[in-house]
């Protein structure tokens, strides 16, 4: 784990604190598979511009004499309680919200859920109220709002010091009095609770601090959807509030062409990364039932199209999605494509030449019987486990009830892209 810090001259990364994060760490890992990988996306910083941690989606930051001060069990729950943060996305969906009440609303949903998924205490002063539990960030946020006592504040600080400016620029230099992490600690929430704070979330911005453009928004919140669908799938939910979460995203509006082209392009991205399918040797030993990331080469990834060829679906359609293959392979040429047919059973299997940007028109894609996922996605499961699994299909058949261990796209017709054929995998919209 690599520790950076933004605040050297005090030499506040020292090795007690390492060894501190480092123990952390590893419970973490342990105990919550999910929450560990999320953490470990970001970089983590040292410093003593914050009176607590945080996270913004590109870093974690600590203070290193609010972190040595807690007890062992503290220090792993502030570990969960911003990787839940980050699981939730809460650093993409804040919006024009005052950051004071969101940073409050997501303390309550993230707390709320540890409680729930079975530790027994939070630590003293914690931000916690029993009404809150199951609800969602942005709920809390109106019920705060909504307080006659209190009305949404004009400062941009965070109930620890969290605002919507980034806690330090990128190449870690000080930065100007105004910088967020200087200032103190906001007032109390709306209910009077005796808060003491733990951390913050903060919106996610550029490496130079300016803020998401649109565009950037909409990646962001596809990348974090991916894997959130990955990260569950090999390592589990990990959270009640997780699950739900997951349960409650519902077919996204964008057309399928645009998000496969996002689901590649995230994974192109990634290049030489972690595959969360695929087991990392070093912890077969001690963890034999959790999938953790292991370094591998990749290219531009294996993405599997499957395409549903039972009576149901006409030449149409069928027409609409090879045209978006067609773009897919002419965006990004060295992706390795699998074409199969399937029904309800798996027909012709047609792997696409690397380097190919024109889809072949005369690819046999036999079928017309009836409709089952099952054994087309087995088979990806069993012979290839692919970086992505694209069906193309009306909905109607029958789904697997656990999601593979890599993530699906559905996608469905006009006509059927409400109704998706199983509560995991992202649907997008055919559009004709």
């Amino acid at each position: 784990m690599k520790v950076e810090s933004i605040c050297d001259p005090e030499r506040v990364l020292t090795e007690p604190v390492r060894r501190a994060l480092e123990r952390a760490r590893v419970t973490l890992l342990l105990r919550h598979a999910m929450a560990g990988v999320f953490l470990a996306r970001c970089r983590w910083v040292v410093t003593t511009r914050h009176p607590t941690a945080g996270v913004d989606g590109r870093r974690f930051w600590v203070n290193p004499a609010f972190f040595l001060g807690l007890s062992a069990e503290d220090r792993v729950f502030v570990l969960l309680h911003e990787a839940l943060h980050l699981a939730l996305g809460h650093h993409l969906r804040a919006g024009k919200r005052d950051s004071k009440l969101w940073n409050w609303a997501c303390d309550y949903v993230v707390n709320a859920s540890i409680l729930e998924g079975g530790y027994r205490t939070l630590p003293e002063g914690a931000l916690y109220e029993p009404r809150y539990a199951r609800s969602s960030a942005e709920q809390v946020y109106a019920d705060l709002a909504r307080q006659e006592d209190r009305k949404p504040p004009a400062s941009s600080s965070g109930p620890s010091g969290g605002s919507s400016d980034s806690p330090a620029d990128s190449s870690g230099s000080p930065e100007a009095p105004s910088d967020p992490l200087t200032k103190a600690s906001g007032d109390l929430p709306p209910t009077g609770a005796p808060a003491t704070p733990h951390g913050d979330v903060l919106p996610c911005r550029n490496e130079d601090g300016s803020e998401l453009s649109h565009a950037e928004q909409r990646r962001m919140e596809t990348e974090h959807a991916l894997l959130l669908q990955q990260v569950a799938m090999t390592c589990g939910s990990g959270s009640p509030a997780v699950t739900r979460e997951l349960a409650s995203r519902r077919a996204p509006t964008a057309d399928f062409r645009d998000m496969l082209l996002r689901f590649v392009s995230e994974i192109a991205a990634r290049g030489d990364d972690y595959a969360f399918s695929r087991r990392n040797r070093r912890y077969m030993a001690t963890l034999p039932n959790v999938i953790l990331p292991g370094s591998i080469s990749r290219g531009l990834g294996r993405v599997i199209a499957v395409i549903d060829t039972s009576g149901s679906i006409g030449r149409e359609e069928v027409g609409r999605f090879t045209g978006a293959l067609e773009e897919m392979l002419q965006a990004f040429p060295g992706v390795d494509l699998t074409v199969a047919a399937a029904d309800d059973r798996v027909h012709e299997i047609h792997e696409i030449p690397t380097g190919t940007s024109t889809f072949p028109e005369d690819l046999q894609l036999s079928g017309h019987g009836g409709t089952d996922f099952r054994p087309a996605i087995a088979w990806a499961e069993e012979q290839v486990l692919p970086d992505l699994l694209v069906y193309l299909t009306d909905g109607f058949g029958e789904a697997p009830e656990r999601p593979p261990a890599f993530p699906v796209l559905w996608a469905l017709p006009d006509s059927c892209w409400s109704r998706p054929p199983a509560p995991w995998g992202v649907v997008a919209r055919l559009a004709a």
